[in-house]
């Protein structure tokens, strides 16, 4: 596998915002985000055998594919899966089909980029916990809100304009009972992260 990193944290985002987790960052992605915030000039090879001892010689119950985009690395995923007693979570862009995903994960946070990839997902059959969580401004993406169960806050590092564009998110999603996503990493250690 094309693994970029791996790594204990607290998931920041989304639903399971506050947990100690393994995050497993794979490489490569099939788009290419002017706005992407992964440096992928880090990549190692691992096999799944290696990538599940990695992830069983940690003292955490939760892992988390990101990326890129762990979709196009699937099948070894399933693999370590099969070698881990852990409750996997994936963080996804939502170009890939998702079903046999839905299969072997606890969780799933769909996180499009376009409308017409969320469209044509068939998230009704999937076989595990999902959100669809939208970035925004509040007008970006507005055209997503219909399809999303969760808004996160667009972060531009200003913080005024940040501060701004969190409550007006905040405004958004209770209005359409919407969740709310943090981004503790960011509101915490800023562009480092918190990594």
């Amino acid at each position: 596998m094309k693994v970029n990193n791996i790594f204990e944290s607290i998931q920041g985002e989304g639903r399971y915002a506050g947990e100690p987790v393994i995050f497993v960052r794979l490489a490569g992605c099939n788009l290419d985000c002017d706005w992407c915030d992964t440096d992928f000039s880090n990549e190692i090879e691992m096999s799944s055998e290696e990538l599940a001892e990695e992830i069983q010689s940690h003292d955490i119950d939760t892992v988390v594919w990101t990326g890129g985009e762990p979709m196009l690395q699937f099948e070894e995923i399933k693999k370590v899966i099969d070698h881990t007693q852990a409750n996997c979570h994936m963080e996804t862009n939502g170009t890939k089909e998702l079903l046999e995903a839905g299969r072997h994960l606890d969780y799933i946070a769909i996180s499009p980029k376009y409308k017409e990839d969320i469209e044509r997902l068939n998230l009704d059959i999937l076989h595990c916990e999902y959100d669809v969580k939208v970035v925004t401004d509040g007008e970006m993406n507005k055209d997503m809100f219909e399809d999303a169960t969760m808004l996160m806050p667009l972060t531009t590092f200003n913080k005024e304009r940040d501060e701004n564009i969190k409550r007006k998110v905040w405004k958004i999603c209770q209005e359409k009972n919407l969740k709310y996503s943090p981004r503790l990493q960011i509101d915490l250690f800023g562009e480092e992260r918190g990594v």
